[in-house]
């Protein structure tokens, strides 16, 4: 998959993510595919592995 290709992906489940968030009854629902998890999280960790790699990749293209 080209690059491009893999940010436009990561935009729509991220807006996916952002819906399912905002149609959520409460903030500490649970997460069924993750049980010991509830969606404060999982936000907090979707958004920290994407802070690392929003910080990641533009070093990574430099280093090429």
């Amino acid at each position: 998959m080209e690059f491009p290709s893999l940010l436009s992906l990561i935009d729509e489940r991220s807006a996916a993510l952002r819906d399912a968030v905002a149609a959520a009854a409460v903030s500490n629902a649970r997460v069924p595919g993750c049980p010991e998890w509830d969606l404060r999280d999982l936000v907090s960790h979707v958004g920290a592995v994407q802070r690392f790699w929003a910080m990641m990749t533009p070093r990574a293209w430099s280093m090429t």
